[in-house]
């Protein structure tokens, strides 16, 4: 069968069922024959690469942001921090909480880190 509208138009048009689109619904998306046979919609997975073990501290980091938090006052500062940029160790497990502006460009997190 076709897409799931497609097969309610052609339930609908031959029989009357109670709450019909739910159970055709049901009834596409549970279709073994349709899960094997359809092609599907996004790119193929690209090849996984394994990534080479650091063989140093800070040779190998996750960079998380968090922005949009509520703006605050530090002292030293000559600006409201409102975002935070946390760098984790792959080796250590050390954590670095570096505060900024989430209007900041890439040479100023860079400075700041």
């Amino acid at each position: 069968h076709g897409r799931i509208e497609r097969t309610y138009q052609n339930v609908y048009s031959r029989f009357f069922i109670r709450d019909a689109n739910r159970k055709v619904e049901e009834y596409v998306r549970s279709c073994d024959r349709c899960f094997r046979n359809k092609t599907p919609l996004h790119q193929q997975y690209g090849e996984l690469k394994w990534i080479q073990p650091p063989t140093q501290p800070w040779g190998l980091i996750n960079l998380d942001f968090f922005v949009k938090l509520p703006e605050a006052v530090q002292e030293g500062r000559s600006y409201l921090v409102d975002s935070v940029l946390v760098s984790v160790c792959k080796t250590t497990r050390l954590a670095r909480f570096i505060l900024g502006r989430e209007d900041w460009n890439a040479d100023q997190w860079a400075t700041a880190f």
